[in-house]
């Protein structure tokens, strides 16, 4: 199950799988979570301390948690319910993705949604 959850990052520790594949496991406030994409780890890291939403895949079974993407910093210290996050599969060309990214980065860094997604349309048209 995939929820929107906003946790608090305490701390970090970089780890390799038995299969040789690297990741990082995130000490938060709702316990342990794993992460394994290289962007998104890096991102993480910069917020250690602070408060952010995160998408994070849930399977009590096998019992993990895999954080799977990051909205941005939380606005205060309130706690919000987690709420299922659909799964859409859709297909992007590389400069969508690359352009997201940098967005993410703005967002992650304090930057508020509308005002990242403006400067990013705005670099879009500078290299077209």
């Amino acid at each position: 199950m995939n929820k929107k959850i906003e946790v608090e990052l305490i701390e970090f520790e970089d780890k390799t799988a038995k299969t040789g594949r690297e990741y990082t496991r995130f000490k938060t406030s709702e316990g342990w979570c794993s992460c394994f994409e290289k962007e998104l780890i890096a991102d993480l890291k910069k917020v250690i301390g602070q408060r952010v939403i995160c998408n994070i895949a849930i399977d009590e079974d096998k019992g993990f948690k895999n954080i799977r993407g990051c909205e941005g910093l939380a606005s205060g210290n309130q706690q919000i319910a987690g709420v299922p996050v659909q799964k859409v599969k859709v297909e992007v060309d590389k400069k969508t993705t690359m352009y997201v990214s940098y967005c993410k980065d703005l967002i992650v860094s304090g930057m508020d949604e509308e005002n990242a997604i403006k400067t990013i349309k705005n670099i879009q048209k500078a290299f077209e």
